[in-house]
């Protein structure tokens, strides 16, 4: 069961919304909401750029940044 973060205020970055779904998950949102995709902050301090899978059954990783704001503009550009 996924439990929701409520420590961690939502962040905005180069126009695009971040919120809080666990203490290591984001959902990356444009203005109008559409959801651009997901980071997950790793173990060793990485955060993987992820998208879900077309069947919203799992998630495909696009890749590995080393710093939040990094990994929202991979997400951004992918």
């Amino acid at each position: 069961m996924l439990t929701l973060a409520r420590t961690a205020p939502p962040r905005s970055h180069r126009g695009l919304r971040c919120l809080p779904l666990t203490d290591t998950r984001w959902r990356v949102v444009r203005a109008d909401g559409a959801v651009v995709g997901y980071l997950d902050e790793r173990p060793d301090g990485q955060w993987a750029v992820l998208r879900m899978t077309r069947d919203l059954r799992g998630f495909i990783e696009l890749d590995r940044r080393p710093g939040f704001a990094e990994a929202v503009d991979a997400l951004r550009l992918a």
